[in-house]
């Protein structure tokens, strides 16, 4: 337990540990007997409230408390605390014969031929019971859930809304629907946005939540010094996996959650600039690299002159880059393992200066289709871009001074075209951010204006420091 002094008075906190002075509180509670084979064998069941704050702290405890008796309500049923995707699998074979998918959604006359297979499948006592004694409510659906295997009882569950996608439920479903559960980050982010919103909020069905939490969530975010952006991205997460999963499955209840529009307080006035890379140092860059073959040196004199992201020049492929041509280019598209970060990030990119280079040697050191197979894993068809970017920092790292990060030279791309008068609808083509493009995207005079504003950006001179 941990002790709050406020002042006139001070409060314990029932279920609070916190293992040293100074330290984040922890929930912490025995788990009855006979629930811990859920809990792999497990004493208490832990779980971080993700703040030292006894004050904020309180709150937190409340909701994670709340939450862990309705689990524990739910396995004394006998109902499983999640479910696996093995059972899952089966759920749906069971409910896909009635037209129902594996959330027991559907038409009405699916769920009643699958009431009626049900009442079939019952032993003739609970027949009796059912029929003669009229139980209806909890108590028909306990009896009938009381002889049902798991997966049978799961479906019964699901078709009669007594198991109900909560927010956890939308979080795997999500990452299964987009089909990233082997993309390590993107996972990872989703979980820990649902680990945020579940610690502060709850498990709830989408549709309980309201305004007013998610208020709290972005109160409740900013007293952990979370950033506006940080704050952002979370609950950018949280909107998404909401919104697909709720349209995915048609669980119209859930379509109206409150995470669709949400405002935060002094929404990016704590961002801080990354700094551009300045003309001398982009000067040291080119000389310390000028006849370096490697990879690591090809990618960056690359990145560098043309703006593009880490993952989509490691991605590149032979054919990506066009020679042979009065105005050499870039073909950047998605592949079998390069994802773009969004479908405007699809553009050709004119080369020019060390980039051009860079590519023309790549290519004539390449030896399969893969222009940096060293950054492709080829298992997982995706590109090791943390990999990648670790390595290409550590290389910069030892070329100057300044913290600054590969992600600085498309920062500083943007400033050099802006300087040398470079129109913002060409600017965003060439950065992968224009929704419409021109007409003549692709064309010849097309490459030939992005060209002319690539090659003046070369001799940018503005920071000459």
């Amino acid at each position: 337990m941990v002790k709050i002094d406020l002042g006139l008075y001070s409060i314990v906190m029932k279920y609070a540990h916190r293992p040293s002075s100074g330290k984040t509180i922890y929930y912490r509670r025995r788990i009855p007997k006979g629930l811990e084979s859920h809990y792999d064998g497990k004493t208490f069941c832990v779980k971080t409230t993700g703040t030292t704050d006894p004050k904020l702290a309180v709150a937190i405890l409340v909701r994670i408390n709340t939450q862990v008796e309705k689990d524990w309500e739910r396995l004394h049923q006998g109902l499983p605390l999640s479910v696996s995707d093995e059972v899952n699998t089966s759920v749906e074979e069971v409910l896909k014969p009635f037209g129902l998918n594996r959330f027991g959604r559907g038409l009405a006359e699916g769920k009643q031929d699958f009431n009626e297979s049900i009442f079939e499948q019952l032993p003739d006592k609970v027949k009796t019971d059912v029929v003669f004694n009229g139980l209806s409510g909890d108590d028909l659906h306990q009896t009938v859930e009381s002889v049902l295997p798991t997966d049978l009882k799961i479906a019964y569950g699901r078709v009669h809304d007594r198991i109900q996608l909560v927010a956890s439920d939308y979080c795997e479903e999500y990452i299964k629907i987009k089909g990233r559960a082997d993309d390590k980050k993107f996972s990872q982010g989703v979980q820990k946005s649902f680990e945020v919103l579940i610690s502060l909020m709850g498990d709830r069905r989408p549709c309980d939540y309201y305004k007013a939490d998610v208020r709290d969530i972005i109160q409740g975010m900013q007293e952990l010094n979370w950033s506006s952006a940080t704050i952002k991205r979370r609950l950018q997460n949280v909107r998404a996996a909401l919104n697909t999963v709720s349209d995915y499955h048609d669980i119209d209840d859930d379509k109206g959650h409150p995470f669709k529009n949400f405002d935060i307080p002094n929404a990016g006035e704590d961002a801080t600039e990354r700094p551009d890379f300045s003309v001398s140092e982009l000067d040291d860059i080119r000389k310390k690299l000028a006849g370096d073959k490697s990879d690591l040196a090809l990618i960056i004199r690359i990145v560098m002159d043309t703006g593009v992201r880490v993952s989509e020049c490691v991605g590149l492929m032979a054919d990506d880059i066009v020679l042979d041509v009065d105005i050499p280019y870039l073909n950047i598209h998605r592949n079998s393992f390069r994802r773009l970060k969004t479908k405007n990030s699809t553009r050709f990119i004119p080369l020019a200066g060390g980039a051009l280079d860079a590519a023309t040697i790549a290519v004539a050191k390449v030896k399969n289709k893969v222009l940096f197979p060293r950054y492709i894993d080829q298992i997982k068809g995706k590109v090791k871009n943390d990999v990648a970017s670790n390595a290409l920092n550590k290389r910069l790292s030892t070329i100057i001074d300044e913290r600054k990060t590969m992600h600085s030279f498309r920062h500083t791309m943007q400033t050099r075209l802006r300087d040398v008068e470079c129109p913002e609808d060409v600017r965003k083509e060439l950065m992968g951010w224009q929704k419409d493009v021109s007409k003549n995207y692709g064309s010849p005079s097309d490459l030939k204006i992005k060209h002319r504003y690539l090659l003046e950006s070369l001799a940018w001179v503005r920071q000459g420091v």
